[in-house]
C-alpha cells in the first residue's frame, strides 16, 4: 500500500533521515528523558519501532501524515504472517510490538507532531484461549499485588517486569499473557484506585442529608485528598506515568462519572439559585480539584491534606458563588 498523494515529505538533505524517523528518535529519546523506561524496555521498544520503519519504508511512506489505519493494521498482518527475514510471531509477541507502536503514536499526535492517531483502533492481538494454561485470576492480583508494592517502593524504572513476575511467582510470559508491557498494568492499578474512588465520592454523598453546593464540593474533595487504598508513593508514580502520559486515554470516563455524581447530588437537594447550570459548576469543580490533587501530590506532599480540602473547599464555592 502506497502513501497518499501529497502527504509525504523528503528526506531531511543533509542527513538523509526520513521525518518518521525523526519522529520515532524523538519518541525515544522521551522514554529515556520523561518516562524513564528501563534499557530492555527501551531495547525492546527500538527494536519493535526499528521493524516498523522497515514496513513504513516499503509503503513508501516517509511522514507521519501519510500513515493510515491500514498502514498500521497491515504491519499486524506483516507480524503475524512473518516475511523473508522474520518468522511470524505469536500473539503475545505480536501484542507488544503493536503496544509499542500505538504509543508512538499517541505521543506523537501530544506532541503535536500530527493531527491523528492512526492506530487508535488497531487493538493488539489476543492470546489464544487456552483454558487449562489460562492464568488463574488469583496470579493475575498477585502480580498487581507485587506491581504496586514494587512501584511504591523502588520508583518505575527499577520496577521491571522481570521484577515483577519474581515478586509475583509468576513467569515473564504469564504475565504478558494478561499485561503487554508495564505501562498496562499501571493503567489496571489506577483504573482499579479511581473505581473505589468513584464508589466512595457516591457512598459519601449519598450519606449527605441535605446537600448543599459547598457540602458536594467539600465530600469531594476531602474523597480525593485522603487517597483511601492508595499509597502516596504509588499515587505518585501512577499520575507521573500514566496521567500526565499518552496512556490517559485508557482511563477515560472517570471524570464524567465524578462530574454526574455532583450534578445528581445537587438536583436531589435542589441547588441554590446561583448554580443554575449545574453541569458546568460540576465540571468545573471536578476538573480545578483534579487539578489541584494532581499538584500537590507531585509538588507538595508535605501539606496536610485535611486542611488542603478546607481550603480548597473555600476557594471553590467562594469563586462560584
Amino acid at each position: 500500500m502506497s502513501a497518499p498523494a501529497g502527504t509525504t515529505s523528503p528526506p531531511d538533505p543533509t542527513t538523509g533521515v526520513r521525518p518518521v524517523e525523526r519522529a520515532v528518535r524523538t519518541y525515544l529519546d522521551h522514554l529515556v528523558v520523561e518516562r524513564g523506561v528501563a534499557a530492555n524496555t527501551l531495547s525492546s521498544y527500538r527494536r519493535d519501532l526499528r521493524r516498523d520503519l522497515g514496513w513504513l519504508a516499503e509503503q513508501g511512506i516517509e511522514d507521519l501524515a501519510g500513515i493510515d489505519e491500514p498502514v498500521v493494521t497491515g504491519f499486524l498482518v506483516r507480524l503475524r504472517e512473518g516475511d523473508g527475514e522474520h518468522p511470524p510471531l505469536s500473539s503475545t509477541s505480536a501484542a507488544r510490538t503493536v503496544v509499542a507502536v500505538r504509543g508512538f503514536h499517541r505521543f506523537a499526535v501530544a506532541d503535536g507532531l500530527v493531527g491523528h492517531d492512526p492506530a487508535a483502533g488497531v487493538r493488539p492481538p489476543q492470546p489464544a484461549k487456552r483454558l487449562p494454561k489460562a492464568l488463574p485470576l488469583s496470579d493475575v492480583e498477585a502480580i498487581l499485588e507485587a506491581s504496586a508494592r514494587l512501584l511504591a517502593r523502588d520508583g518505575w524504572s527499577k520496577a521491571t517486569t522481570n521484577r515483577i513476575a519474581a515478586a509475583a511467582g509468576v513467569s515473564v510470559g504469564s504475565l504478558y499473557q494478561y499485561f503487554p508491557s508495564k505501562d498496562a498494568i499501571a493503567v489496571e492499578l489506577l483504573r482499579r484506585y479511581r473505581e473505589r474512588l468513584t464508589a466512595t465520592v457516591a457512598r459519601k454523598l449519598a450519606q449527605t442529608e441535605r446537600v448543599t453546593f459547598e457540602g458536594a464540593v467539600g465530600t469531594l474533595l476531602e474523597a480525593l485528598f485522603d487517597a483511601e487504598g492508595i499509597d502516596a508513593r504509588l499515587h505518585r508514580v501512577l499520575i507521573e506515568q500514566v496521567l500526565r502520559t499518552s496512556s490517559r486515554g485508557d482511563l477515560a470516563g472517570f471524570e464524567e462519572r465524578l462530574e454526574a455524581l455532583v450534578v445528581a447530588a445537587l438536583e436531589r437537594a435542589g441547588a441554590a439559585a446561583s448554580t443554575p447550570n449545574k453541569g458546568l459548576a460540576a465540571t468545573v469543580v471536578v476538573r480545578s480539584v483534579l487539578s489541584l490533587v494532581h499538584a500537590v501530590v507531585l509538588d507538595r506532599p508535605d501539606l496536610d491534606r485535611a486542611e488542603m480540602a478546607r481550603e480548597a473547599t473555600k476557594l471553590i464555592t467562594r469563586y462560584l458563588a
